[in-house]
């Protein structure tokens, strides 16, 4: 049950989320910086939300199937995504010397939003479960005082 509305929380906010910081981006770029804009703007969001559903997948597998190794998963995601940001950051730098200063600030901007929120929602989801496991604990304590 627990898995389940996790999967369901997670894609719900990060969809919201994800929505909410590219209708931002999309403003300030027309309204209050129109000569930075530039024609990939879009695939900077699509990439991340991308990332982020491929992620919450993978988590909901890692957790129901290996639970003790949730933090390993979430290290080698956080590795995995800054090499393929590197990649992508220093390609679009390549092949676009004139907006590479506009992308690179924005690429940057939605890392740091989205592991700001991935990192809020998997530190939620771990109290979530730490406060359950204690409540079962004290359960199982509470019934072994009451047989004495």
């Amino acid at each position: 049950m627990l898995i389940r509305r996790i999967k369901r929380e997670y894609f719900l906010y990060y969809s919201l989320y994800m929505a909410l910081c590219t209708a931002a981006g999309a403003v300030f770029y027309h309204v209050c910086a129109p000569h930075y804009a530039f024609k990939a703007f879009w695939l900077i969001p699509i990439w991340f939300y991308l990332f982020g559903l491929f992620t919450g997948a993978t988590y909901i597998f890692v957790e129901r199937m290996m639970p003790h190794l949730t933090v390993h998963y979430h290290l080698i995601q956080k590795g995995v995504k800054f090499f393929l940001s590197m990649v992508i950051i220093l390609s679009y730098a390549y092949f676009d010397e004139a907006n590479r200063k506009a992308f690179l600030l924005t690429y940057l901007a939605y890392y740091f939003l989205n592991m700001g929120y991935e990192l809020w929602f998997f530190c939620r989801i771990e109290m979530i479960k730490k406060m359950i496991e204690r409540d079962n604990h004290s359960r199982k304590r509470y019934r072994r005082l009451k047989k004495q």
